[in-house]
């Protein structure tokens, strides 16, 4: 029973890093296709649009989906009503997101080729609307795999789509189409995906039950919108302070340095349905289980940081010519991201523990403080000063209150010497890759990633006896959470 549990937090983990490096990639890919084909400016206006989609992909969500894992997860027999509340709340949002969508951009006053763009993308959030449902429901069983699948499916029909349309120099509306039809067949293969979807539906809800599901998401939906709106404040503000050249700069960084966020997310995600499940049954485990969320997430993302920030230049310049003026733009950025999967393995701790409100303040400080930052900066520094704004509020107003809070409502202690040293090393291997002749080229991210492993190895931050050890404890953890993989209706 222990070796099968501790096979599904591999499979999960694997799956979510595995799966999320390949979306990236794709994405990635899509970016070089549009900048290739259509120019810089274009995937300027197509980064802006689809800027706006994901914000409003996050307001369709509003923090539902982790409230209603770590309900479902705490009361494992109110499933089916949680999940049937989840539904009505899904519909009712995706229908009025959609509309405001293109409405929004209308009212900022951008081209109508825009607003049209923002219109075909608003056919996409009923379509992620269905997603988080199952995404729920794949997450409460330990399936998290099924969801990347299903997101590569509908990437891998979305990449011939934009090769067509940018090659025929397609307007933005016809390159957004391409990523609604991937939405579509997410949502599609998340279905055919679904074993039981009379369960995944739910039983009966109450209006009270879904007023109620949306007020008990509430904090942690709106500093979520207000993260969404942190990340994509960058891109709006370079629209209308610099031109579309400083918004493609900026996205095809993003396209780079994202995928350490991403990575690090659905890492600290396949730990967060044990984390609340122990602090339902076992709160001393707690302590256990996010050691080892925060090892693995820093061991992750310091490799992949290190491989981005020693192969700067020759990254941006593989996505095509005309950007590789920001390859330095690149590297402050990544740092940013290497201290950001820091406060992201941190934060699951406040949100098991029941404070998301504090997390909603602490993330209106950082909006506020980033709008004022790229006023001031930008027009000085230009496109590096959104960079140099996010470091100064990603250190001082998230990192340090989040682990001091998380630590303070856990109730729990962790041991520093290893996060520290695994920090070190991705410093001390982007100094060295730094140096001529490496320098900006392939072989300098290789050679990173290389020498990272070996310094976290040399200092004992990991070693084969600490990994046979965290290997040990993620067995002996799975095994006293089993109710985190199953949903149990109740027998009414």
């Amino acid at each position: 029973m222990s070796a099968g549990a501790a096979m599904t937090i591999l499979r999960n983990a694997g799956s979510q890093i595995g799966g999320r490096l390949a979306i990236s990639l794709g994405r990635m890919l899509a970016a070089l296709l549009i900048v290739r084909y259509s120019g810089a400016d274009r995937f300027g206006e197509y980064a802006l649009v689809i800027n706006f989609s994901v914000l409003f992909e996050w307001l369709v969500d509003f923090g539902q989906t982790d409230i209603a894992v770590r309900d479902i997860c705490q009361q494992p027999r109110r499933a089916g009503n949680i999940l049937r509340a989840l539904f009505h709340l899904k519909l009712v949002q995706s229908a009025a997101l959609s509309l405001l969508l293109p409405a929004l951009l209308w009212l900022m006053r951008y081209p109508s080729d825009i607003v049209w763009a923002g219109l075909v993308s608003g056919l996409t959030l009923p379509f992620y609307a269905g997603v988080t449902i199952f995404r729920t429901v794949f997450k409460v069983r330990m399936r998290m795999e099924l969801d990347v699948l299903a997101e590569l499916g509908g990437l891998a029909v979305m990449l011939p789509l934009t090769w067509y349309v940018a090659s025929m120099h397609g307007s933005v509306a016809s390159l957004v189409a391409c990523y609604a039809f991937a939405r579509l067949v997410f949502l599609l293969l998340m279905i055919a995906f679904d074993g039981d979807r009379r369960a995944t539906l739910g039983t009966n809800a109450s209006r009270a039950d879904t007023i109620g599901a949306f007020r008990q998401a509430f904090p942690l939906g709106a500093a979520g919108l207000m993260v969404a709106v942190y990340d994509s404040m960058a891109i709006v503000m370079l629209s209308k302070l610099s031109d579309l050249h400083a918004v493609a700069q900026y996205a095809a960084v993003t396209r780079f340095v994202y995928p350490v966020i991403i990575v690090v997310q659905s890492l600290t995600s396949a730990f967060y349905p044990l984390l609340s499940e122990a602090w339902r049954t076992s709160p001393r485990n707690v302590a256990h289980l996010q050691q080892l969320s925060l090892e693995f997430s820093l061991l992750v993302a310091g490799g992949l940081f290190c491989a981005v920030f020693t192969s700067a230049d020759f990254l941006m310049a593989l996505i095509g010519p005309s950007l590789a003026d920001a390859a330095g733009l690149l590297r402050l950025v990544s740092v940013v991201l290497l201290i950001r999967s820091v406060t992201m393995a941190m934060s699951p701790l406040i949100i098991i523990a029941g404070r998301q409100t504090q997390t909603m303040w602490l993330t209106a400080a950082a909006v506020l403080l980033n709008f004022v930052g790229i006023l001031a900066l930008v027009p000085r520094f230009g496109v590096a000063g959104v960079a140099f704004g996010y470091l100064g509020i990603e250190l001082f107003v998230s990192l340090v209150p989040v682990w001091l809070l998380g630590l303070r409502y856990s109730g729990i202690r962790l041991d520093y010497a290893s996060p520290v040293k695994i920090l070190l090393s991705a410093v001390a291997t982007a100094l060295l890759c730094s140096l001529p002749p490496v320098s900006g080229t392939l072989w300098g991210g290789i050679a990173g990633g290389f020498l990272f492993l070996a310094l976290v190895v040399l200092t004992g931050a990991v070693s084969p006896s600490r990994l046979k050890m965290l290997m040990s404890e993620i067995t002996r953890r799975a095994a006293a959470a089993p109710a985190a993989g199953a949903i149990e209706q109740p027998n009414t």
